[in-house]
């Protein structure tokens, strides 16, 4: 199991998508771990960009978010 805490982008490169690819990055990373889940807590305003990129709502739980990762091994038989 993993945890995102504090991915925060500059405002100076802020819309350029450096947010998804750092996110986007550790969960790669994470897979490769093989971690089973990535866990965050986000404001109200980021749990659109969060779910955008496959973050659900956890439910009774207020801000708190899961991703459930593929096995390494089940992503490379594809």
């Amino acid at each position: 199991k993993g945890r995102l805490e504090d991915v925060v982008v500059n405002t100076n490169y802020r819309g350029k998508q450096l947010g998804k690819l750092l996110v986007t990055t550790i969960a790669q990373l994470s897979k490769k771990l093989q971690c089973y889940k990535l866990s965050l807590d986000c404001r109200d305003k980021l749990i659109p960009f969060y779910e955008s990129l496959g973050f659900k709502l956890e439910p009774g739980n207020a801000n708190a978010m899961n991703m459930r990762l593929e096995a390494a091994t089940e992503q490379s038989r594809l």
